[in-house]
């Protein structure tokens, strides 16, 4: 039996939840893995980063499957007047089956009034996957800004142009 998403994105619309004590509404979280990410060498990584030590973006992805965090996403940056409209354009198409992975939705806008929905790939190097899901966004409607992000990169703080 199929259920509705309305009743989920009627009572948890970004635009209005603000200061309520939610961070982020997702659907249908990444397939669970049996790969847990080996955060000793994440944190050492971290650390060689913070102490000045240069990675090519190759040596970075080698770093990222010997860690195993290969996951990343594409954030899309919303005004909260638009939020509500994008997130359930997102959210119906995640569980209807049309984007794969999972997304979430910034629940509080910053200060600017922006609002962040990431949709989650399961692999940052496979750039066909990453560039099927920014076209089949685009088909859904969203053509607001786009970025993509290696989780890896959120977690080390790096920022690199779009992937």
């Amino acid at each position: 039996m199929k259920t509705s998403l309305n009743p989920f994105l009627t009572k948890y619309m970004p635009s209005q939840l603000g200061g309520k004590g939610l961070i982020w509404a997702a659907v249908k979280l990444l397939p669970e893995s049996k790969v847990i990410p080996d955060f000793a060498a994440l944190e050492e990584l971290k650390g060689r980063i913070d102490a000045g030590d240069f990675f090519t973006i190759q040596q970075l992805q080698d770093q990222a499957r010997e860690i195993k965090l290969i996951s990343g996403k594409w954030i899309i940056t919303t005004l909260t007047a638009f939020v509500d409209d994008i997130w359930s354009k997102v959210a119906q198409a995640v569980m209807g089956g049309k984007l794969d992975g999972a997304a979430k939705v910034s629940q509080a806008a910053t200060g600017a009034g922006t609002h962040s929905i990431c949709v989650y790939t399961v692999d940052y190097t496979n750039k066909q996957e990453i560039l099927r899901l920014q076209k089949a966004l685009k088909q859904l409607g969203v053509v607001v800004k786009l970025h993509y992000e290696p989780d890896l990169y959120t977690i080390l703080n790096i920022k690199e142009p779009d992937i």
